[in-house]
C-alpha cells in the first residue's frame, strides 16, 4: 500500500473514533470517551466522628473534566434542629476523589443528601446519619 493510501487509510480511522458530543457546536468534534467518563461521575457521602461531633463530607468522584454546582443537606438531629445545607461551585478532575462541602453535627440521627449538576448532567447520593 503506498504511503498516500495509508495516510488516508489513518485519517478515515481517526474521524470514525470521534463523536459530536450532544448539544455541543456540530462543528465541535469530541471523543465519546470524554462524554463517556463525565457520565461516570458519582458523589458519595463520608461520616465519621471527630470529638463529639459527626461530619458529614460531600464527595465527587469524577470520570472526566467536570464543573459546575453542588448542595449537601442534612435533616434531623434533636427535636426542634434546623436543617444544615451548603452549596456552592467545584470543578473536579478524574484523580481520586473531590471534597465538595463539609457539615458538622451533634449527636442524633440524620439524613444527608446531595446533589451535584453540570452541564449535561447530575448525580445524587444519600446516607443515613447517626446510630
Amino acid at each position: 500500500m503506498s504511503r498516500l493510501a495509508c495516510l488516508i487509510a489513518l485519517s478515515a480511522l481517526a474521524v470514525a473514533s470521534v463523536n459530536v458530543a450532544p448539544g455541543a457546536h456540530p462543528g465541535a468534534i469530541t471523543p465519546l470517551a470524554a462524554a463517556d467518563a463525565r457520565a461516570a461521575s458519582h458523589c458519595e457521602i463520608r461520616v465519621y466522628k471527630r470529638g463529639g461531633a459527626t461530619n458529614v463530607e460531600g464527595v465527587l468522584y469524577a470520570g472526566g473534566p467536570v464543573w459546575g454546582s453542588y448542595r449537601l443537606t442534612v435533616n434531623g438531629g434533636p427535636a426542634g434542629a434546623p436543617d444544615k445545607d451548603e452549596s456552592g461551585g467545584f470543578s473536579a478532575s478524574p484523580t481520586g476523589s473531590t471534597s465538595l462541602g463539609q457539615i458538622v453535627v451533634g449527636p442524633g440521627t440524620y439524613s444527608a443528601h446531595m446533589t451535584v449538576r453540570w452541564k449535561g448532567g447530575e448525580t445524587t447520593c444519600a446516607q443515613h446519619v447517626g446510630p
